[in-house]
């Protein structure tokens, strides 16, 4: 089942790179202020502002859960998301620091009895998941190629995890992109935010 849950939701990697234009978006992610707007963290490498008629100010700094859908003009460098729903997300990945030879601490959080996964990749992505849907909803924000598993197992609305970090010196200023997912019966494989470490000394 797991198996066949991540091998649907990663046949999406046909479309890393952009954000596609087609039908429902969905994205769990960090709402930053940027200039001329809102924008989602977890997107890199390109500009994407949020447009909404809702106000946007009172949840910037927050994990939020936005769908909508995108305007993607090939002359201009910004994107526009159109917003048709925002809310605090209830599903939310967390980590600590990371720095050689200590353990960086990670916390899932999803309401109820699921099963979760955390992945690690050393580039990140934007790959929208609805058009898999009922099998996996959400943006995938890490790169699927060389993507590792380094956590997952069966939870109840937490789950609270140590990941070790080598001690090694050679990893000092690698930056790694991290991504939690979480699946509750009956529902789609949901990912939830992605975070960006730098390993530090």
């Amino acid at each position: 089942m797991r198996k066949a849950l991540l091998a649907a939701a990663f046949a999406a990697s046909t479309f890393s790179g952009i954000l596609q234009a087609q039908g429902p978006i969905r994205m769990i992610g960090g709402l930053a202020a940027v200039p001329g707007g809102y924008s989602i963290v977890e997107i890199e490498g390109t500009t994407v502002l949020l447009a909404a008629d809702v106000e946007l100010l009172t949840f910037v700094n927050r994990t939020v859960d936005v769908t909508g859908s995108l305007r993607d003009d090939p002359n201009s460098p910004t994107a526009v998301f159109d917003v048709t729903s925002i809310k605090n997300s209830s599903s939310v990945f967390t980590t600590g620091s990371a720095r050689i030879g200590r353990m960086m601490s990670m916390r899932v959080k999803h309401d109820g009895p699921s099963q979760f996964f955390v992945f690690l990749s050393l580039a990140p992505a934007h790959t929208p998941l609805e058009s898999y849907a009922p099998i996996a909803s959400g943006t995938l924000w890490v790169d699927p190629i060389g993507l590792q598993t380094i956590a997952g197992g069966l939870m109840f609305d937490r789950w609270d995890g140590d990941l070790a970090i080598p001690n090694d010196p050679s990893l000092i200023g690698l930056t790694c992109y991290l991504q939690a997912a979480a699946h509750s019966p009956m529902a789609p494989l949901l990912f939830q935010n992605g975070k960006k470490i730098t390993i530090g000394s």
